[in-house]
Order: C-alpha cells, then sequence, then structure tokens
C-alpha cells in the first residue's frame, strides 16, 4: 500500500486538489479568494449556467432560443444571460436540465463534472500506463487553477476543453479517425473555436476527419439557420469576431490590454493577423505534431478573440496534458517548471491579501482597478507567451521551414 502510494502520489495529491475545487464550489467557497469576484459572478449566481436551459424553455414556450421569453411567460431558472450557445446543443443539454430543479441543476452540472474528471484520469491511465510521464500529466490536470472559475460558475468550457482532449488522443494515435470526427464535431458544437484547428487538419492531410466534423457541425445548423431560430447564435459570433471590446476587468486577454493602452486599432489588427499568419504556418510546419499547431491556435484565441474570460485560459489545460504525454518539448524540466507556474492563481490573490488596489462593490464584490486588473493580465499573458516561446521554438521552426529565406529572397527583389 505504501509502495502504491509513493509510486502515484502525484496523481492522489492531484485528484485532492481537484475535489476541493469543487467542495469550494459547492459549499466553503474557499478559493473565491483568489479570483476577481465579477469573474465567478459574485452578484448573480448562474449568469452563464442557465443561458442553456433558460434557452431550451423559451424555446418549448413559445420564445426563442436565446432565452428571451415573451411577455407574462415563467422562466425556468434564475436570470441569465441571453443564450449564446449552438441551437442543438440548446436543445439536448437544456432539455437534460429541465428535468430537475433550477437549483439542483445548478449544482448537478458541477457534480458530474467532478464524475467526468475522475473517468477521464482511469482513461488516460489506462491508455498511456508506461508513460513516464504519466503522474506528473495528470496531477497538472487535475491541480491547475484555471479550471475553477468554469467549476465554480458551472461554465460550459469544460465540455469544450473534455472534447479536445478526447480529440487530441485520438488524432495522436491516428486511428479511428470517425471516432476523431465525431469528437471535433462536438468541439465545434459547444464552441467554435475549433475552426482554428482547420490549418492543421488539412496539413496533416486528415480530411476525413474534417469533412466528417464539419458535415455533421453543418447539418445539426442549417435547421435553425433555415428559419433563423439560430440567428442569435450568428449574431453573437459577429460580434465576438467584430473586436469589439469595451475596457473592463472581466475581458482577460490582449487586446483588451492594448486597448487600455490606447493602442491604435490598425496596429492591433495587424499583430491579430501577423500572429494568425503565424499559427497557419506552425499548423503546415508541424503536420507531424498536431499538438504544437493546435496549442498556438489556442493561445491565439486567449490573445485576440473579443470575449475572453479568467475561465477561458482552462483551454490550456487539455492540449497541455496531452503533449506531456506524446511531445517531447512538453517534457523538459524547463516546460514543466512553466506548467506548474501557470497552474497557480494569477496575481490579484496577493493584492487583495493587503488590500491594493482593489474595488470592493457591493454588488459586484472584490474586483481589482483597472489599473491592477492591466498589471494582474499582462503578468498572465506574459506567462502565456512565454511558455509558448520557449517550448515551441517558433523561430527555430520556421527558420528551420526555410520559410525566412524566401521573404528575405523576396525582399531583395
Amino acid at each position: 500500500m505504501i509502495g502504491l502510494f509513493h509510486k502515484h502520489k502525484l496523481i492522489i495529491f492531484g485528484i485532492a486538489i481537484n475535489i476541493t475545487f469543487f467542495i469550494s464550489s459547492i459549499s466553503t467557497k474557499w478559493y473565491d479568494f483568489f479570483l476577481f469576484s465579477s469573474s465567478i459572478h459574485h452578484c448573480c449566481q448562474g449568469l452563464d449556467f442557465y443561458q442553456i436551459p433558460n434557452g431550451a424553455y423559451s424555446f418549448f414556450h413559445t420564445g426563442s432560443l436565446n432565452g428571451a421569453l415573451l411577455i407574462g411567460d415563467s422562466q425556468y431558472g434564475f436570470p441569465s444571460n441571453l443564450n449564446v450557445y449552438h441551437p442543438f446543443l440548446t436543445i439536448i443539454l437544456g432539455s437534460f436540465f429541465l428535468l430537475f430543479s433550477a437549483e439542483f441543476s445548478f449544482y448537478l452540472w458541477m457534480i458530474l463534472k467532478l464524475i467526468i474528471n475522475l473517468f477521464i484520469v482511469i482513461f488516460i491511465y489506462k491508455k498511456f500506463t508506461h508513460n513516464q510521464n504519466l503522474n506528473f500529466a495528470i496531477f497538472f490536470f487535475l491541480s491547475n487553477f484555471y479550471q475553477y472559475a468554469d467549476i465554480r460558475i458551472s461554465q460550459y468550457q469544460f465540455l469544450f476543453n473534455i472534447f479536445v482532449l478526447l480529440f487530441l488522443v485520438f488524432l495522436c494515435e491516428k486511428r479511428r479517425q470517425k471516432t476523431t470526427a465525431f469528437l471535433y464535431f462536438l468541439a465545434l458544437l459547444v464552441k467554435p473555436i475549433s475552426l482554428l484547428f482547420i490549418p492543421l487538419l488539412i496539413s496533416g492531410k486528415y480530411f476525413k476527419i474534417l469533412f466528417y466534423g464539419l458535415s455533421l457541425f453543418f447539418l445539426t445548423s442549417a435547421p435553425f439557420l433555415v428559419n433563423s431560430l439560430g440567428g442569435y447564435y450568428i449574431d453573437n459570433l459577429k460580434l465576438n469576431l467584430s473586436g469589439y471590446m469595451p475596457t473592463q476587468v472581466d475581458f482577460m486577454n490582449l487586446t483588451a490590454l492594448l486597448h487600455y493602452f490606447n493602442i491604435h486599432e490598425v496596429l492591433i489588427n495587424l499583430l491579430k493577423a501577423f500572429f494568425l499568419l503565424i499559427v497557419v504556418i506552425i499548423s503546415f510546419i508541424k503536420k507531424g505534431e498536431p499538438i504544437k499547431a493546435i496549442y498556438l491556435a489556442i493561445v491565439f484565441f486567449l490573445l485576440f478573440y473579443s470575449s475572453v474570460y479568467q475561465y477561458h485560459y482552462s483551454l490550456i489545460i487539455p492540449v497541455a496534458f496531452i503533449g506531456i504525454l506524446t511531445n517531447k518539448d512538453f517534457q523538459t524540466k524547463f516546460s514543466k517548471a512553466l506548467l506548474i507556474a501557470i497552474s497557480f492563481p494569477n496575481l490579484f490573490f496577493f493584492f487583495r491579501a493587503f488590500n491594493i488596489g482593489v474595488i470592493k462593490n457591493p454588488i459586484l464584490g472584490m474586483d481589482p482597478t483597472l489599473d491592477l486588473w492591466s498589471f494582474v493580465l499582462f503578468v498572465q499573458i506574459t506567462s502565456i507567451l512565454l511558455l509558448t516561446f520557449s517550448i515551441f521554438y517558433i523561430y527555430n521552426d520556421i527558420k528551420r521551414s526555410r520559410i525566412l529565406g524566401i521573404v528575405k529572397r523576396s525582399l531583395l527583389v
């Protein structure tokens, strides 16, 4: 027993930490201290969660899928943001939650996350039993603090993360293409971030996966677009792709930070276009290492997508988790040290402990001032970029591909 504990002490420690995330979310609220109060919906529990069940309830009661009820209609759950999720996902998942009371379903989703996490650990453990990085990978997956905000507010980012994780497992194995395609479809269904994976799927000649995944996505989207029931979904995508970015502490991306420092919109768009070009180039260079290309696509999303919140940084977890198990550049001591560093909460808790640069709002709770927010965000983005450039050696990758030589020759001409 002692030998077994010693062999798997990191995994056991990770499970213990992960369970405390759920205990804190459901009852004690231990870890709320480490996050902006607005990011855990201090004012209104379920602002994000009730989008889907309210959308489904509205749909079944002569309203619309975005959760806007007709005058005089009752509501399933507590007030929430208007639904922005895919119509098909809204009906399927929302119908499930409608089987339970509104208050219970909020906590039911948390419990289901815990159960799914444990099943994922078992699945990965069996599949990678002899991998020397298995213990560390599972520990990283379970103990990374980025996931706490998602658990605390019963967000649906968790679903996307799990589908991406499983998608990457089967993609790296290069077997069971239909299963991989279905997982890609599910990821698209939850959040269309995975459209950024298309260059990698093309360059790696994963044509069947791309075809089946996109076909299923279009087939489940078309009925709602034809009769305009899914108009809200398209409108939300357009809004976020437009680059609109108000300055407020909820937003945690590079675009928001650059706006705060009054960087001209033209320069921001040029930087965005340049980074997107790098993502495409790396996708073609690293077609044999999909983890790297997909990681870079995730980083692009975190930096430049309009509505990036704290829980979105949990996107790092599934990619790094599988990367630790399958890619040598995630397995160096320096890479692991960086991964552990970004697993900790951001620096807000330190300033909150000393009451420096924080605002106590009776509705929103404890939030940073804009100055403190900008500093915390700068450090968080810097850590992600450091991880990106130090692990993936982007300059060396481009140099080896001879792209720099081609660019230089074209400039000389």
